[in-house]
């Protein structure tokens, strides 16, 4: 036998180590295209993070999408424009919440606020419909699996 036994089906030592990385990207996504701020190939556990997007001169009418893959599939798909209408700023049972935006400068500040385990493969991407180009940053802390 390897390790500590498992007599409750469930380990009291942790699969997943303390926060071992931290992703942080800035990319300038052009008007109708995909842009991906996170691509983690790995299997770990995704703690927190941020997704920070200011926009360079969109319009009001614009609209700006925000999706999470999860071992190939969606998990999650937004616009920041419906978060912001129906009031997502506070904890739910969804992977983000708004934390801040300011319709005058555009600026948008989405939060992942629980954490989730994946066995292969994270994938964030953001896109606009707009004619001009938006500015991304995000932040990651994540752990990969030990053993």
């Amino acid at each position: 036998m390897k390790g500590y036994p498992d007599f409750f089906g469930f380990s009291i030592f942790p699969q997943f180590g303390a926060y071992q990385y931290t992703d942080s990207g800035a990319i300038i996504v052009a008007a109708n295209t995909w842009g991906t701020i996170f691509d983690i190939s790995a299997k770990g556990r995704i703690y927190t993070g941020y997704i920070a997007i200011q926009d360079l001169g969109l319009a009001d009418t614009s609209t700006i999408f925000v999706e999470m893959t999860v071992d190939g599939q969606l998990m999650y798909s937004f616009t920041l424009d419906v978060m912001q209408q129906i009031g997502h700023n506070q904890p739910f049972d969804l992977p983000f919440v708004l934390a801040a935006y300011d319709k005058k400068t555009n600026y948008y500040n989405v939060v992942l606020q629980s954490d989730f385990s994946f066995s292969q493969s994270v994938l964030v991407r953001v896109f606009t419909d707009a004619t001009a180009q938006i500015f991304v940053h995000g932040y990651l802390i994540w752990a990969k699996v030990i053993g």
